[in-house]
């Protein structure tokens, strides 16, 4: 037997044998290389899809409690999706209050002097109503048996009456204006009797209701804004009330704008209306002054 023969063959065959166990450790070196891989990038694309489940979550619910936040306002709580006032800019801004001024505004000017009357008409408060129309009455908690509705001049009937809330504050606001002790004197010279009252005693009840009536918004806005105390150059002071503060506030001109556009050319006489022959009656609170 040639020994060298099976030497060589042996030694060929431990080298192949040994190439191909180096080869099949690779290969599989190889697929548990790749199998990581894999491992690694599903659990990578499980996390992103998880992270981005959970910022469209906190996304949706920022979104809900901002609109829930915005439902809830008290004087928005008939801005509803379809309400006609969706329109209306109700986004908030900062604005600036101005200090104390001996001097007064435009809308404290000496009526005798100047025409401070100008200014409060400019802001709305005499505004007629606008129209809420019929489909919508329920948005807003009106129905026809108890909500007087407008009639226009050829006889159509398109919805229910009404002024903004902010319209009439600023109404109430300019009556108290007008009868304070150094204006009273000129207004009443004017109109005995401001807008048709019947008596005096009627009178002095609006102005008690406007009194009211702003005490009653002031107290449901419960401002905790804060008014620290600065001191003073005025010689008759050592301290004062610093007012300059900022304020979150709504666009005003947005919804005096919205109000100016909608109101009716012309506001039908009581005596012109026709009540309901199922209208249902409010009662007035307290005794009437007549």
């Amino acid at each position: 037997m040639d020994i060298s023969k099976e030497t060589t063959d042996s030694r060929r065959f431990s080298s192949s044998d040994e190439s191909a166990i180096e080869t099949e450790g690779l290969l599989q070196h190889t697929i548990r290389a790749s199998h990581r891989g894999s491992q690694r990038l599903h659990y990578s694309l499980l996390f992103l899809l998880c992270g981005l489940i959970a910022l469209s979550s906190s996304a949706i619910t920022i979104l809900v409690l901002r609109h829930q936040n915005f439902q809830n306002h008290c004087e928005d709580l008939s801005v509803n999706d379809g309400s006609l006032l969706r329109d209306i800019d109700r986004s908030w801004h900062l604005k600036w209050f101005p200090p104390f001024n001996y001097s007064g505004s435009p809308y404290t000017a000496d009526p005798g002097v100047s025409d401070p009357d100008a200014a409060w008409n400019e802001l709305g408060v005499d505004f007629n109503n606008f129209v809420i129309p019929h489909e919508q009455g329920a948005l807003f908690g009106l129905d026809p048996q108890h909500n007087v509705m407008h009639v226009n001049e050829d006889g159509t009937v398109p919805g229910y009456m009404a002024i903004f809330e902010v319209t009439h504050q600023l109404h109430c606001l300019d009556v108290l204006r007008q009868n304070l002790h150094f204006n009273h004197e000129h207004y009443s010279s004017v109109d005995p009797l401001p807008s048709g009252h019947a008596s005096h005693a009627v009178d002095k009840a609006h102005i008690n209701h406007c009194v009211d009536a702003l005490r009653e918004k002031l107290m449901c806005g419960a401002d905790i804004g804060v008014v620290p105390w600065v001191w003073s150059s005025d010689p008759h002071f050592v301290t004062q009330p610093n007012f300059v503060r900022q304020h979150q506030c709504h666009d005003f001109e947005a919804v005096r704008n919205w109000a100016r556009e909608r109101q009716v050319k012309k506001v039908a006489r009581e005596e012109d209306l026709v009540v309901p022959e199922d209208a249902i009656f409010t009662d007035l609170v307290g005794e009437v002054p007549f």
